[in-house]
């Protein structure tokens, strides 16, 4: 990937040319005129009822890694989706996020349910003893009964977070209670005291007021009963003030229902919603002081009352606020961490001593998935209370149990905590049902024990053979985590952008899906690790193929291969078939190795100089191929619609940050960022005013940039446009530019100089203006016309209305400059001074002034030399064979000036259009014209601006946008720069200012900088 940021910005324009009665003029939306075959464009993705009406978040990134699949059976290890009329098999190693331990449609459940429903077993009866909600509480209690000796009662509902919420309430609910027990204690002896002092039986310690001076703050000179009732005041609010809190470690994920997201660690989950649910605070298992500190900052020291014979005295007596402390024994969606054996001891004894409850959530460890009916039983230690869902439903119903151990549990809890849906005879049954198949069939436990083992060894000889591609490989049974090597500083920069936007696992996940039918999934809250869990009746064969699939994956990224990955999303997979582990896998050494063939290293930077952020979409799709060269396998259409597939996605990609000096001495840190999205998915939405997310996406950086104190903000290619030339968005903090002033200034030079160059004598020349009715074209045909006798306005249809307004100003300007002889012989001015309408509008001005003297003068010239006049406005396109100069500053998508548009004589033309308006055809078959870009400059001293070593534009060179990016860093901008239109005055000032700095025009004739032919 490769993202080149571009010259200048434009209007929210597409100009294309169409055929109207026998002339080609310039339309909006239209179909090029040439006959030549032109790419097929990704179309816009057709949205799905559930992406459209249920999930539109969810679905998106579905669709966009291309596992939006409508699954329409599944059987044991299997999912089934239609390819036509053919069932496609995909071995399902995500298995409901571990939830399918029994696999899909176990038979003994099946029958169990059908069962359950020919005997008509009621759903909802609620307020009864419901019998298999019973079993189930008795099949648990002897389970957990063998693991911990232990009697537990459990509560049944539906969903693991439900679960979790249960705990989080029974433990508040009994931290109530201890407070409220030691609340009652203090009472007891105050009421006791307060009666003995106030019959001389007793006297205050003479220590006691002073003490609660220090503690709070109750003034020692108190009389005895006013001193005894502030204590008994401070010490309820004390009590009943102080909110219990849970504690739960990091990388934690317990479900996002309210309370149980307090204890979910991943900031993306919580962070929404951190405002509500009850308190909750995070430990690192790595740390030996956390659980320590924890305890010490979340505890309460209270004075308590204490008769001494005949003294009231006082007692310190600690009150801890910690309701529970709940832990995964292996961390699932935090990346398959197993939690040590010594910080669970810890954890058991700290809970002891401190009278709080341990909670263990066995939702996806538990139930036999890593070979014992706990994980925590290989662990040797023992919770207060167990979580169980997932695969306590057999695969087949929505159940969850909060088992709480019997000595610890208060009857009162179940009748105030219950659920509608809760405790129905069929999730219970089917639950019993589970247990039963795990004690009763060894063959279950024992699978898992040897395939889990297998797929460990094999999953580790991978690390070993891959390890720029595999970090480590973790967990026990069929519980395995393995976590990515992060590929922010690798070869391809494909895998770079998907390590930054956290689509790498994603990304794979799709990948092993479409080519291999292969599917798994990447933990929610650490994209790099992928989830494997399968089914516990996988067998070896199943185990070997998943194998050899992941070892392709771990040979593209070691060599570096983005297209090989990335191929799947534009459909070049391998054909599905329906017998999956007939299919077979190309030699690995058939796999390209791209290592050091793409971007090369990162700059060098001074951290002590000033910085500025510079953010801009890249020109084109074709220029990921520049960036990473495996994609030059892709033809144009290819990589559209892979931009068009992911972009959405990306968001901001930190491209490179490099050291700029000026001529004068000073020093910037130029960072480079790409917005990713391709110019024809930015047209398609500007069409469809559909720019919010786009707009976000620089906001984004903005924040970003004014957070590291960045001295100036550009705005490149597209980025101008979609924010309104940056007036979307506003800082007084930091400087924000379009760049389009000096932009427009080097394009000015470098348009005369290789005129030129080319000895065509400006006196005689003819300028062509493509798009002079936006912004930077009317701004050109400003410049241009003080050194041109003649020029050609091109623009649509509909809109030469802007063109006349363009010409009449130049006219004006040329009048205000003939009285004061500030104009050249070449120019507009001059061509005015000579012609019979000067003298007319130089009485017009005297008598009416010079307000619309631009009009009155055109009007005049038309009467005098009709369509010989010095500035001409059309929609006309053959018209461009008659210039010999051509500035083009249009938003078309795709070009729109072709080779037989342009006369036979020698002619310049400066292309600044983002993406470019020049067809390859014009530097292929026109000798006679030189094809430039405007907006080059060569910087001083040849630092590289580019994206890790590769440089479209040139070793040293950089777009005129980034270099006013850091004018404005050098000259420490206290205001905007180009911010909104651009002006005359303004160009000539940015142009002053890169003089002064050093940065000089690099004019270069374009040859073919992007290969464009379709294959």
């Amino acid at each position: 990937m490769r993202n080149v940021i571009s010259n200048s910005t434009r209007e929210t324009r597409v100009v294309d040319v169409e055929v109207i009665q026998g002339k080609s003029v310039l339309r909006a939306d239209s179909e090029s005129v040439v006959k030549k075959p032109q790419p097929v464009l990704a179309q816009k993705r057709e949205e799905t009822d559930y992406l459209t009406y249920s999930r539109p978040g969810l679905g998106k990134l579905l669709k966009a890694i291309r596992v939006d699949v409508k699954y329409h059976k599944a059987d044991g290890c299997y999912l089934y989706y239609k390819n036509g009329d053919k069932d496609v098999p995909v071995l399902d190693i995500m298995a409901g996020y571990g939830a399918c331990l029994f696999g899909h449609n176990y038979q003994p459940f099946i029958d169990t349910y059908q069962k359950f429903f020919l005997e008509k077993r009621p759903f909802l009866a609620q307020a009864s003893e419901r019998e298999n909600t019973g079993l189930l509480g008795r099949k648990l209690d002897e389970l957990l009964f063998r693991v911990t000796e232990k009697n537990y009662i459990s509560l049944t509902f539906s969903t693991g977070a439900e679960s979790a919420e249960a705990a989080i309430k029974y433990a508040d609910f009994q931290r109530k209670k201890i407070t409220t027990q030691l609340w009652d204690r203090f009472k007891s002896v105050y009421c006791d005291s307060k009666a003995q002092l106030e019959s001389h039986v007793i006297t205050l310690d003479p220590k006691l007021a002073a003490k609660l001076s220090d503690f709070y703050g109750v003034y020692p000179d108190k009389p005895t009963v006013e001193l005894l009732e502030s204590w008994h005041e401070q010490v309820q609010k004390q009590l009943f003030t102080a909110s219990s809190i849970n504690l739960s470690l990091k990388k934690s994920y317990h479900g996002k229902t309210t309370g149980a997201l307090q204890i979910t660690h991943g900031e993306s989950f919580r962070l929404p919603f951190e405002n509500l649910g009850p308190r909750a605070a995070f430990i690192d298992q790595s740390d030996p002081v956390s659980l320590e500190n924890a305890i010490n900052e979340n505890s309460l020291t209270v004075l308590m009352p204490v008769i001494d014979g005949d003294v009231l005295t006082f007692s310190e007596e600690k009150l801890n606020l910690i309701s529970a402390l709940f832990i995964e024994p292996i961390q699932g969606e935090g990346g398959v961490r197993p939690v040590s054996v010594d910080f669970l001891n810890q954890c058991r004894a700290a809970a002891t001593e401190n009278d709080f409850l341990l909670v263990f959530d066995e939702i996806q460890c538990g139930m036999g998935r890593t070979g014992t009916f706990l994980h925590s039983e290989q662990q040797g230690v023992t919770a207060d209370i167990y979580l169980f869902s997932k695969s306590l439903g057999g695969g087949l119903t929505k159940i969850s149990v909060t088992s709480i151990v019997k000595d610890k549990y208060d009857i009162t809890f179940d009748q105030i905590h219950s659920s509608t849906f809760a405790e129905d005879d069929f999730s219970t049954g089917i639950a019993l049902c589970a247990l039963n198949e795990l004690e009763n069939n060894p063959f279950i436990l024992s699978n898992i024990k040897n395939q889990g083992a297998h797929l460990l060894e094999g999953l580790s000889k991978i690390k070993s053979q891959y390890p720029n591609a595999i970090k480590e490989v973790r967990g026990v049974g069929l519980m395995l985590g393995l976590e990515l090597e992060n590929q922010s500083g690798r070869d391809s920069y494909v895998f770079k952008v998907l390590s930054e936007a956290k689509l790498l696992g994603h990304v794979i996940a799709g990948y092993m899906l479409r080519e291999h039918q292969v599917r798994v999934a990447a933990t929610m809250s650490d994209n790099f690790v992928i989830r494997i869990q399968p089914p516990a009746l996988i067998n070896r064969e199943e185990c070997d193929y998943l194998l050899r699939a992941i070892e392709d994956v771990a040979n593209i990224l070691e060599r570096a291969n983005g297209y090989e990955l990335c191929k799947y999303l534009v459909n070049l997979e391998s054909d599905a078939t329906d017998s999956l582990l007939t299919r077979t896998f190309r030699p690995i050494d058939e796999v390209d190795d791209y290592r050091g063939r793409n971007n090369g290293t990162p700059s060098k930077i001074d951290p002590n100089v000033k910085s500025v952020t510079f953010v801009g979409t890249p020109p084109s799709a074709l220029v990921m191929a520049e960036g990473e060269t495996s994609f030059t396998q892709f033809s144009t259409r290819q990589l559209i619609q892979f931009f068009d597939q992911v972009c959405e996605l990306l968001g901001p990609v930190e491209l490179q940050t490099s050291t700029i000096q000026s001529a004068t001495g000073e020093k910037i840190n130029f960072r480079l960022v790409g917005i990713m999205y391709e110019p024809h998915y930015v047209v398609r939405n500007l069409r469809e005013n559909n720019v919010s997310h786009m707009v976000a996406d620089v906001n984004t950086e903005l924040q970003d940039a004014i957070q590291r104190q960045d001295q100036s903000f550009g705005l490149g290619t597209y980025t101008s446009i979609f924010t309104n030339n940056g007036k979307t968005l506003s800082s007084d903090k930091i400087s924000i530019t379009t760049g389009n002033a000096l932009t427009v200034g080097m394009g000015f030079r470098g348009l005369l100089k290789a005129a030129n160059e080319k000895q065509i004598q400006l006196e005689t020349a003819t300028l062509g203006v493509l798009g002079a009715g936006g912004n930077i074209g009317t701004v050109y045909s400003e410049l241009l016309a003080d050194y041109v006798p003649a020029l050609v306005l091109f623009g649509r249809e509909d809109r030469l209305d802007r063109l006349y307004e363009v010409t009449y100003k130049i006219y004006q300007n040329a009048a205000l400059d003939i009285p004061q002889e500030k104009y050249l012989p070449s120019s507009i001015a001059a061509k005015l001074k000579d012609t019979q309408t000067w003298q007319l509008a130089c009485d017009e001005m005297q008598t009416s002034g010079s307000s619309d003297i631009g009009k009155f003068i055109y009007d005049k010239l038309i009467e005098e030399f009709g369509d010989n006049i010095p500035i001409k406005v059309t929609s006309d396109t053959q018209l461009l064979s008659s210039v010999n100069l051509l500035l083009t500053a249009s938003n078309a998508p795709k070009p729109i000036v072709y080779s037989h548009m342009l006369g036979s004589h020698d002619t310049v033309v400066c292309d600044v259009a983002v993406p470019q308006d020049i067809d390859d055809s014009v530097v292929q078959d026109c000798p006679n014209v030189n094809l430039i870009r405007g907006g080059l400059c060569r910087m001083p001293n040849n630092p590289e601006v580019g994206m890790l070593g590769s440089y479209v534009i040139g070793h040293g060179v950089a777009y005129a946008c980034m270099v006013e990016t850091m004018l404005m860093g050098f000259e420490s901008f206290k205001g905007h720069g180009s911010y909104g239109p651009i002006s005359k005055p303004q160009v000539y000032k940015f142009l002053n200012l890169a003089d002064l700095h050093g940065f000089k025009l690099e004019s270069v004739k374009v040859t073919n900088p992007f290969n464009q032919k379709e294959t």
